[in-house]
């Protein structure tokens, strides 16, 4: 995988330092009803490493300095210009003349939370963790110990997870599995210009609906710790 963020860039540590062992690091995309959420703290656990679910807008917010709505509404829901977006995003001006909500003001407030976003996966490179979504299989490519998943399922079986987990109706995971899908294909691909679904952007693409969390935790499992070996090796 070619990475987009360049080995130097401001708040990525180097990628080999030799100094301390290195930590198992995992990045897990997966659409709405996956099962990222139930399989991501298994792999953790397993590792012994922190889970980072999508709750990180307040650790971003420390880094960039702008509302943690703000930084949600980046994160996880990019949207047109004449919705909540643009006009949160438009609340507080960073930009000497910029008009609030400009095409200007988004893009600064973008680069900035990707910025923050960057930040806080690179302390999670040092310190090891399983990340869900943010484009962490970007953000963290020039590590080659690190594991990069993405857990896929068909519509049908991905609503009736949700529908189950959540105690929800059909009508309200259609509802949210059209917004959080649509977000969370647009962050990627509107931040880092890439398209966050290509398998080809993955070491280890598993479909939840054949086979169970466990099963799938192992598989990460087995997948981290061989890369984390071949990459020991190769120093």
């Amino acid at each position: 995988m070619d990475p987009t963020v360049a080995p130097g860039s401001p708040g990525l540590p180097p990628d080999d330092s030799g100094a301390t062992p290195r930590r198992p690091i995992v990045t897990i995309a997966a659409l709405y009803g996956a099962g990222g959420s139930s399989i991501g703290p298994l792999v953790a656990d397993v590792l012994g490493v922190p889970f980072h679910d999508r709750n990180m807008p307040e650790e971003v917010e420390r880094h960039t300095g702008l509302p943690a709505e703000v930084v949600d509404d980046v994160d996880d829901a990019p949207r047109t210009l004449s919705d909540r977006f643009f006009s949160r995003l438009g609340q507080s001006s960073l930009v000497s003349g910029a008009e609030s909500g400009s095409p200007e003001m988004v893009d600064l407030q973008t680069r900035r939370v990707r910025s923050g976003i960057e930040q806080t996966l690179a302390r999670i490179a040092l310190e090891g963790g399983v990340v869900i979504g943010r484009g962490g299989n970007v953000v963290l490519s020039r590590y080659p110990w690190a594991l990069h998943v993405l857990l896929r399922a068909p519509l049908e079986q991905r609503l009736l997870r949700r529908m189950h987990l959540d105690g929800i109706d059909r009508a309200t995971a259609e509802r949210r599995q059209r917004y959080e899908d649509d977000a969370r294909v647009k962050f990627v691909r509107r931040v880092y210009g890439i398209d966050g679904s290509d398998p080809a952007g993955y070491h280890l693409v598993i479909d939840t609906s054949e086979i169970d969390d466990e099963a799938s935790a192992d598989l990460i499992v087995r997948g981290s710790r061989y890369r984390l070996a071949r990459a020991t090796e190769d120093r």
